[in-house]
């Protein structure tokens, strides 16, 4: 399994640029994964609009919002990713990848990890 673990904050425009990308490279491998979005308090209008692309992206049982109430800055938003991955280890085999959600991943990116 893989699972993505995506930060961000008030961009809806890249987040859904980049998890468009990222979908096509996840569908075009064969693997399971789960998506989990850190929003580093975003406004209420961007992350409604952040939670509505990513749900309409991606079956709604594989994806979970994180959110922040207040912006606490990009470091403290990877600890709180970084602490929060320790708690999903449930296999040797899981893959977790950090996702940033400026970045446009390739169709095969997944399928060549």
């Amino acid at each position: 399994m893989i699972i993505v673990l995506a930060l961000t904050y008030n961009r809806p425009e890249a987040v859904q640029l980049s998890m468009e990308a990222l979908k096509k490279s996840l569908q075009n491998s064969s693997v399971d994964y789960e998506i989990h979005l850190f929003d580093d308090g975003s406004t209420a209008s961007n992350y409604e609009e952040i939670k509505k692309t990513c749900t309409h992206l991606f079956n709604e049982e594989c994806v979970t919002f994180h959110r922040s109430d207040n912006n606490k800055g990009y470091n403290a938003n990877l600890i709180k990713l970084v602490s929060f991955a320790h708690t999903l280890i449930r296999d040797d085999r899981d893959i977790f990848y950090i996702h940033e959600t400026d970045m446009i991943v390739a169709k095969d990116w997944i399928t060549n990890m």
